[in-house]
């Protein structure tokens, strides 16, 4: 609420900060010739911001609009904002799950399209093809944040996930980076797939939250190889991990509430 209503917006100094720290990412991921992005998730008001009770009021200028305006110029092919995208397509299907803060695999395959859009510019002669054909399976779920919270077991809704009739990629061997400690998904740390149909694809590396959860089933079926480390919403550099996998593009993808954690060490 803090945030959408502009009671946390950026100084001038954070701002500064933020830049500072993604021109020395930049220049380290230009010197290994890797190409970067990062892909800001908003949060489900600024979507659904005409279900919020009348006495929340939403700020003229949203922390996101601050940063591209700020990268404008040294880095404004950095940033790419889902939030239009979501804005317009969110009377055709149902884009955040009701009974939890996450967006849904609707919304992976939106921002999924958007990120392959910036990367077939960038790498125009790249073998990078489109996501497959899918169908979409529903399930009745019981779960959620908002669910628990709420406190009543009747309640449900319906998830849709993708399934690709003839998919192509597979869960691949991990490298076996170690998970940090005291992380609650370690499991989740580092996920790989390959897809060994593509030739001389690229390989894209993803530091990455929850909400990247939603677009792994897409992204593994159009890279040579897909690896995302969920790395406890610090999403920090972290050079080892460029320096092993050695992709052609990495993403930093974290949900809008969580901007600050990068700046830390």
């Amino acid at each position: 609420k803090d945030i959408y209503e502009g009671n946390r917006n950026f100084s001038k100094l954070e701002l500064d900060h933020f830049l500072t720290e993604w021109k020395h990412r930049k220049k380290y991921l230009d010197s290994l010739n890797i190409k970067t992005y990062w892909v800001i998730a908003p949060f489900k008001h600024y979507v659904y911001g005409e279900k919020l009770p009348f006495n929340i009021y939403v700020s003229e200028k949203r922390r996101v609009d601050q940063l591209k305006d700020y990268f404008e110029g040294d880095l404004s092919d950095l940033i790419i904002d889902p939030l239009p995208l979501l804005i317009e397509n969110k009377n055709d299907r149902k884009l955040f799950y009701k009974m939890d803060n996450h967006w849904n695999y609707h919304s992976g395959y939106l921002t999924t399209k958007k990120i392959l859009e910036r990367i077939q510019i960038d790498f125009p002669n790249s073998n990078i093809p489109d996501i497959p054909e899918h169908s979409w399976k529903d399930t009745v779920i019981q779960k959620g944040i908002h669910y628990k919270v709420i406190g009543v077991n009747d309640l449900s809704e319906t998830k849709q996930t993708p399934f690709i009739k003839n998919r192509m990629s597979i869960k691949d061997k991990k490298y076996g980076f170690k998970s940090l400690k005291g992380f609650p998904y370690p499991w989740s740390y580092e996920v790989r797939y390959t897809n060994k149909k593509i030739k001389s694809g690229l390989k894209i590396l993803f530091i990455r939250d929850s909400f990247g959860k939603q677009l792994i089933p897409f992204v593994r079926e159009v890279f040579e190889e897909s690896v995302f480390i969920f790395d406890a919403w610090r999403y920090q550099l972290n050079k080892p991990i460029i320096e092993v996998v050695k992709p052609d593009v990495v993403v930093y993808l974290g949900l809008e509430t969580h901007l600050e954690n990068m700046l830390k060490k």
